[in-house]
């Protein structure tokens, strides 16, 4: 089935400060190899033999920042859909799908395989093979998420219980979301096979998301609808109309769609997978690929597991389990294990 891929790169990033700012959130950053998670984003998108083409959502803020993050890494058509105020995934994703309908005419049947542009996939193939089982899942009209086996009882993930094996395919009906649970009920939701983390990755066709969209959320439906109707196309720039979006209600897709519809089935991606949603994640990632991208000396004295991020000299004593980041916009000490707590920290 012809695909697009769908790159979701209006994020803030905020969980990551000092490094992840608002100018410049954590997509555009270079984290664990000489490329940012988005061009990374790219890259995968672009080794997909069935995508035809990606389209990019992102804040008209980022505009600039684009092309030079995206066209040297894909030889596929690149559209730029540009946010003038963001309204949360719902209205993103809607919007895309309106774009592919209005503008890029594709009106035989169509699989969208939308993605974040923040996160860490290193095994291609096994990504691959995931994106092929959610088409079997799309193609049947199922919304088909992407569910990664746990590693551990994380509390910052949401979780899929997974059903019955759907007919043809080896897709499974979701029968349970359960987002970020308490430390307890995450270690209980690992040691059931049934549950897998949901990476907020999925399939679907453009008419499933269109009807599903229309019947759960009427309101984001049709601002979608205008917004692109009354967008303005400089290409590769697609400026989606700012009236339609400020009348457009702010929620997730999870929350809008996946959680309401008796429609939604899960292919697993046996690989490595992260959000990169946090510094004690990247500090975890850093230690199991034994990569460090310290670019100046730690002194360490009587300290133990501390993790540091900076462009200066560090001298740690007596103090152990830190995350040290110091960037041009500040400085973050945190113990390890509270960095998920960013949010309230910097309200």
């Amino acid at each position: 089935m012809k695909s697009i891929a769908i790159i979701l790169c209006g994020g803030s990033g905020s969980r990551l400060w000092p490094l992840s700012v608002e100018a410049k959130p954590k997509q555009f950053h270079a984290i664990f190899d000489e490329n940012s998670l988005f061009a990374s984003t790219i890259k995968r998108a672009d080794l997909l033999d069935d995508v035809e083409a990606i389209v990019v959502v992102a804040s008209n803020e980022h505009k600039e920042s684009l092309a030079k993050h995206a066209e040297a890494y894909t030889d596929k058509p690149l559209h730029y859909l540009l946010e003038p105020i963001a309204r949360n995934t719902a209205a993103a994703i809607a919007c895309a799908a309106q774009y592919v309908f209005q503008q890029m005419r594709q009106t035989e049947p169509t699989c969208l395989l939308v993605m974040p542009s923040d996160h860490y996939i290193p095994d291609q193939s096994a990504f691959n093979a995931s994106i092929k089982q959610a088409i079997d899942g799309a193609a049947h009209n199922y919304i088909t998420t992407i569910g990664v086996p746990p590693s551990k009882p994380a509390i910052g993930y949401g979780y899929i219980q997974q059903g019955d094996i759907i007919a043809e395919t080896s897709c499974r009906v979701v029968t349970r979301f359960v987002e970020k649970p308490q430390l307890a009920i995450a270690k209980q939701l690992i040691a059931d096979p049934q549950y897998v983390w949901n990476s907020g990755i999925f399939v679907l066709q453009v008419a499933t998301l269109v009807a599903e969209m229309k019947k759960y959320q009427p309101e984001i439906a049709s601002c979608s609808e205008w917004a692109v109707k009354n967008g303005k196309l400089s290409q590769p720039y697609f400026a989606l109309d700012k009236q339609a979006l400020q009348a457009c209600p702010s929620v997730s897709f999870d929350y809008a769609v996946l959680e309401r519809s008796s429609n939604i089935a899960v292919a697993q991606m046996q690989g490595a997978w992260s959000d990169v949603g946090s510094w004690d994640a990247i500090s975890e990632l850093e230690a199991e690929s034994g990569k460090s991208v310290q670019a100046h000396p730690v002194k360490l004295h009587q300290a133990n597991r501390n993790y540091v991020k900076t462009n200066k000299k560090v001298v740690l004593i007596g103090v152990e389990d830190l995350i040290v980041v110091e960037t041009e916009e500040g400085i973050l000490v945190c113990k390890k294990g509270l960095s998920e707590l960013m949010k309230q920290a910097l309200s």
